[in-house]
């Protein structure tokens, strides 16, 4: 059975059709800023493919909480109805959920060699495991085996919750950011965004001019060394990142493993990471240290993760 599969962030949607782990049709992607809404995008996708974009059903991948018909994306222009999408895109079955709720559903389907390892640890089989990842936004999520040999993911807003600061350097700035946005969540300093907004912040914490910057720009230059307030800001969003992983993990006691993903992390690259303050603060929570070394850390480079939760999704048991 055929199906047509979306997975919509804050900056881009990405189309597909499947059949399970099968593309049938080339994956293609849009700017969300170029459409009034995910119907639009996926009525010109379909144009573009014809005859070979047929399908029986529909499963989307969300960057936003998924708790009633209407959708509204947390980080673009773009809300709309599930019924309405259903029905003005013709199909009967379709089913949304959450962009890290459908990125871990495909963590079990996905190649060895997307997933690339940054520490020793190895995973216990059939035990939790843990997904977070920086891009638009953060997004968080887990599987919790079910003892049938099937897995449960967990759908939650875990990047709006309250961001922890270790330093007395990472204090101030998150008190900034407080001020700036009333409450300083995880995902305003740890995305793309965020980049930005720590870049911004230390600019006034040191007494510098404001300078207009994109998290490209920032990111290459902290990567190229030549910028210095640029690589303490990838800094602390590692730094960041870590506290907020290691948090996870410890909840969910995820020795399945932890699985960095989203669109800023492959691009810094698995030896990047290795070296980050990333890794050495996942595992600085004292007395629990060798608990949180004991869990292996993964960054995933699959180019379309989440198309693997949505292709092989069971329609009528889905989350």
């Amino acid at each position: 059975m055929s199906r047509l599969i979306a997975d919509v962030g804050g900056t881009n949607v990405r189309f597909a059709v499947v059949a399970g782990s099968k593309l049938l049709t080339e994956p293609e992607s849009f700017h969300c800023a170029d459409y009034p809404s995910i119907i639009e995008a996926a009525q010109d996708y379909l144009s573009k493919n014809g005859q070979g974009a047929s399908f029986d059903e529909a499963a989307f991948a969300v960057a936003a909480a998924v708790t009633g018909d209407w959708i509204d994306i947390t980080n673009n222009h773009w809300a709309f109805s599930q019924a309405e999408v259903a029905r003005r895109l013709n199909v009967k079955r379709v089913k949304f959920l959450n962009d890290f709720t459908a990125l871990a559903l495909g963590l079990p389907h996905l190649p060895e060699e997307s997933a690339l390892p940054l520490n020793d640890a190895k995973g216990v089989k059939n035990a939790p495991i843990a997904v977070i990842g920086p891009g638009t936004g953060l997004g968080v999520s887990g599987l919790l085996p079910d003892g049938k040999g099937r897995w449960v993911p967990i759908a939650g807003e875990g990047g709006h919750a309250t961001l922890s600061a270790r330093t007395e350097r990472e204090f101030a700035v998150v008190n900034q950011a407080q001020k700036q946005f009333g409450h300083c969540s995880a995902e305003r300093l740890i995305s793309g965004p965020g980049l930005v907004t720590l870049a911004e912040i230390l600019d006034g914490l040191d007494g510098r001019p404001p300078i207009r910057r994109t998290p490209a720009d920032i990111a290459e230059k902290a990567q190229n060394g030549d910028c210095p307030v640029c690589s303490e800001a990838l800094d602390l969003l590692l730094a960041f990142l870590g506290t907020t992983a290691s948090n996870l993990a410890l909840t969910l006691g995820a020795f399945g493993g932890l699985y960095l993903a989203g669109g800023i992390l492959p691009r810094l690259g698995a030896e990047r990471l290795k070296a980050s303050p990333l890794m050495t603060r996942f595992t600085d929570k004292g007395r629990y240290r060798d608990y949180l070394a004991s869990i292996p850390v993964n960054l995933v480079v699959h180019p379309l993760p989440a198309f693997l939760g949505l292709g092989n999704l069971p329609i009528e048991a889905a989350p």
